[in-house]
């Protein structure tokens, strides 16, 4: 029987794969294939001769096609526009990776728009510092969708002509039937809010995915997101926004798009790191707008120095019941301390599976925030990953009341604790105590920590899971850590993950004292456990 799909992956490995090979290699291809992809990132030597060669061999009934060409410089308008000729009239999905090749530009969109199939339902395109990309070709590309498309991702990172005019082009050909849209123009620096307004106006009323990154975008700001939240569809499931250093966004556009949200949200992802102007009362609007459906929330305001204790309590108060994955990310935000840690905590739903929380770099973050979180950890959990960073008012107090109140079905265990000078042997012991009998994945850093030594190590060998099926530990620079407690009081066998357990461990210690013992260690583990370590 003939194959009716192909792959095979070059990725820069052939330094002689070039036009005159890469035409001899398209003319092997079986005509009868329906799906194709193939992986030429980084082949320097491939120009528009080899990609016309490659389109002229492209098999005739093609369902599928997948081409990358990340970094292939010598590619431009002429070969994308032999691409674009001979595309099969039956595809139904495309994906072509452009980006880095800088002398693709509008001609190329143009060209390939002519030639998209009329039956298309899948277009992923990446454009990203294609420095040529502008207005033009987005209106080309905008004329050119087929009206059956369902699924359009269009990255633009630093295309750098793009400016309003093309984004609102683009938006006027979006097809009723679109049900996914991505849309990227981190980097554009003419997209303003104006821009986004003729998106928003645009967006066909099916829509069930929004994912629209503009980071570095420093003109988009209030009326920008006021005008996407009177526009959201509907039918909407899935939203994702990234405005990092969008510095112009505030609470009141962070009110308008909260009013806009769609009640049938599942999935909302919000990201504006650098965004000084949304405060407490920015995100007390956005928790009051969650839909009560929402299953995912993912939110980032590092570096939000305007963030206070007030917008994590209402915040904790309007997380919708249903939650099931809830991560936050408020590093460098300096104006949260405990009581915004506990406020929060008080409000975490009871059906959270998922908790993933960035506290660090916060100086009023203590040992009684820590406590609170960890007395209101929800009994279901099963992922639980915090990052306390700096944070140099937790001590060994704040640890042992985490590891007295873990859920009892956890499952995977992040910590980090990077430079806490208070955090040594007692606590971690306390919290070694404490692991749940079913954690199948532990993971610890605490590097930089003069007050950690043997005490854990012969704690954590004593009291690891049974279940436990990976280990990683980063105790860079814990000088007080020598042989001894690399080998828990000299007896690999003290260590218990026991029975036919396959323990994946890996330990970070440099600067620790001898590494032979570690050595020596993990071949004790190896050879008397039957456990695979790396």
């Amino acid at each position: 029987m003939e194959d009716r799909e192909f792959s095979f992956e070059c990725d820069g490995s052939f330094d002689d794969l070039d036009d005159g090979r890469l035409a001899a290699f398209s003319a092997e291809l079986s005509p009868g294939l329906l799906r194709l992809q193939l992986d030429f990132r980084q082949c320097s030597s491939i120009g528009d001769a080899g990609l016309a060669a490659l389109a002229a061999h492209l098999p005739p009934e093609l369902l599928q096609l997948h081409l990358e060409f990340h970094a292939c410089s010598r590619i431009g308008d002429s070969g994308v526009a032999a691409l674009g000729a001979r595309l099969s009239p039956s595809l139904l999905r495309l994906q072509l990776n452009f980006l880095w090749c800088a002398e693709v530009g509008d001609g190329a969109l143009a060209a390939l728009a002519a030639g998209l199939s009329p039956q298309l339902q899948e277009l992923l395109l990446d454009c990203s510092w294609c420095a040529g990309v502008g207005d033009a070709g987005l209106a080309a590309l905008g004329a050119g969708l087929p009206r059956r498309l369902e699924t359009l991702q269009l990255d633009l990172v630093k295309c750098v002509e793009v400016s309003d005019g093309g984004v609102a082009a683009l938006a006027a050909g979006l097809p009723p039937r679109l049900r996914t849209l991505q849309l990227d123009v981190g980097g554009c620096v003419k997209v303003t809010d104006s821009g986004l307004a003729a998106l928003a106006a645009s967006l066909p009323k099916r829509l069930e995915q929004l994912r629209l990154f503009c980071s570095y975008c420093a003109e988009i700001g209030d009326g920008g997101l006021a005008a996407i939240g009177a526009n959201l569809p509907a039918s909407l499931t899935d939203l994702m926004f990234d405005f990092l250093q969008c510095s112009m966004i505030g609470n009141r556009g962070l009110a308008a798009l909260a009013a806009g949200l769609p009640q049938q949200l599942e999935l909302l992802q919000f990201s504006a790191q650098h965004c000084g102007q949304i405060s407490g009362a920015g995100l007390a609007a956005l928790a009051a707008g969650l839909p009560q459906q929402l299953q995912q929330f993912i939110l980032n305001l590092r570096f939000g120095s305007s963030v206070c204790d007030g917008g994590l309590a209402a915040l904790g108060a309007k997380l919708p019941p249903q939650l099931r994955k809830f991560q936050a990310d408020f590093r460098h935000c300096g104006r949260i301390g405990d009581g915004g840690v506990s406020a929060l905590a008080a409000g975490l739903p009871p059906e959270l599976r998922h908790l993933q929380l960035d506290l660090g770099w916060g100086p009023r973050v203590g040992d009684g925030g820590l406590a609170a979180l960890g007395a209101r950890l929800p009994r279901g959990l099963h992922h639980l990953a915090l990052d306390l960073t700096r944070c140099s008012r937790i001590s060994d107090n704040g640890l042992a009341a985490l590891g007295a109140n873990l859920p009892g079905g956890l499952k995977n265990m992040q910590l980090q604790f990077h430079e806490c000078p208070r955090i040594g042997d007692a606590g971690l012991a306390a919290l070694s105590a404490g692991l749940p009998p079913q954690l199948a994945q532990l993971h610890l850093d605490f590097p930089h920590s003069s007050k950690i030594g043997d005490g854990f190590l012969a704690a954590i060998g004593a009291g690891l899971p049974r279940e436990l099926a990976q280990l990683s530990l980063d105790l860079t620079c814990c000088r007080s850590i020598n042989d001894e407690g690399l080998w828990t009081r000299g007896d690999p066998q003290e260590l218990r993950p026991w029975g036919q357990t396959r323990l994946a461990a890996e330990a970070k210690a440099y600067r620790c004292g001898p590494l032979c013992s570690l050595a020596q260690f993990v071949r004790g583990w190896r050879r008397r456990r039957r456990m695979w370590c790396s």
